[in-house]
């Protein structure tokens, strides 16, 4: 079913093979922050890396709200809304209609000396106006009405744009939770683990330790290791969402 969804989405047959998934060597790079290097802002629990290789929260909303697909399509329909207030406030002019019409006469006239011409072709110039009736009353409904939708799709753009912000900042909040937790199980959890392991192993060969203490060991870096690649995957999800999210790639 998974492999089926992926195909659809990649506009494909859904039975066609799909590849053994992998992480791009530069998510993961952007990933793990490991070295002696690796800093927290603060030595509170929980605190995040210093350094990122994500722009700052500030500038991904501000791009967000720049470039977000959802936000431009509510600005195209704000200026749909100002097109038609404007075009409704001209409904007060009058409807002035100019034509001009030629004619071809046939037959002949007299002229004073008693003698046959033929009659002259006729051009003529008709003006129409027409007469409302209580065409202010319509006329300013209307106004009244598309004033009303230019204001509400203006609400809706804005209560768009807090929107986003909001989403990027916890989109944010989970890269860089992620983030941390990565760095904590690569510069310390799982090195420590490794190092039990070989301790127990040491103590099983030299015969001070038991089995039980080395499988107990080897299970915990497993876990480990599956903490790791799912954290690992999170941060690429999330990273992708963050992508989505601002309109635009965010780790080149």
């Amino acid at each position: 079913a998974t492999a089926a969804r992926i195909n659809e989405l990649l506009d494909r047959s859904a039975d066609t093979p799909v590849s053994t998934p992998s992480i791009p060597l530069k998510l993961k790079q952007a990933a793990i922050d490991s070295g002696a290097a690796t800093r927290f802002v603060s030595r509170e629990l929980g605190s995040g890396l210093e350094r990122s290789p994500l722009p700052t929260l500030t500038e991904l909303q501000n791009l967000a709200v720049q470039l977000n697909p959802d936000l431009r399509a509510r600005e195209a329909m704000v200026r749909i809304s100002e097109a038609e207030l404007e075009l409704a406030g001209k409904e007060h002019l009058p409807d002035v209609d100019v034509s001009l019409q030629y004619g071809q006469r046939s037959g002949y006239m007299m002229t004073p000396n008693a003698t046959r011409t033929p009659r002259s072709d006729m051009i003529s110039v008709v003006v129409s106006i027409p007469i409302p009736v209580q065409r202010r009353n319509k006329q300013s409904a209307v106004v009244a009405a598309t004033r009303a939708t230019l204001s509400n799709t203006q609400l809706e753009l804005r209560a768009s744009e807090n929107r986003v912000r909001t989403e990027v900042a916890r989109i944010y909040s989970d890269v860089s939770h992620q983030r941390t937790v990565l760095a904590l199980l690569v510069n310390a959890v799982i090195p420590q683990a490794r190092a039990t392991v070989d301790a127990t192993m040491g103590d099983y060969q030299s015969g001070r330790g038991d089995l039980t203490s080395v499988l107990a060991a080897r299970a915990s870096l497993f876990e480990l290791d599956v903490s790791y690649q799912r954290a690992l995957a999170d941060f690429a999800q999330k990273v992708a969402e963050l992508e989505a999210m601002v309109g635009k790639e965010l780790i080149p």
